[in-house]
């Protein structure tokens, strides 16, 4: 099951069709790139390679909780103000932290 997965898992070529034909769209990932300056790079070098701009580009920070998420906003914001990104909140989480099926 997880080679399948991985098998299919990235198909950049559907993906940079999708985005050519849907002019209208954003690319949010969930990452702190302070604290996951890996993840950040993967991340960056994707939306370089698919020629995503910047202002298509929202930011959310990661975390399951109100708590891990009031930590990190602090972090996520600055750095996409700092580095031209736009932000986007969690605020399901923010609302009914941990409460499922809200």
């Amino acid at each position: 099951m997880v080679d399948q997965h991985n098998k299919f898992r990235l198909d950049k070529e559907t993906i940079r069709k999708t985005l050519d034909y849907h002019y209208d769209y954003h690319f949010k990932p969930v990452c702190n790139p302070i604290e996951m300056p890996e993840a950040w790079a993967e991340i960056e070098a994707f939306r370089v390679e698919l020629d995503i701009p910047k202002r298509k580009t929202w930011l959310m920070p990661p975390g399951d909780t109100r708590d891990e998420l009031v930590r990190v906003y602090p972090m996520v914001m600055d750095f996409c103000r700092d580095n031209g990104y736009n932000f986007t909140g969690r605020e399901h989480i923010i609302a009914f932290d941990t409460k499922r099926e809200v």
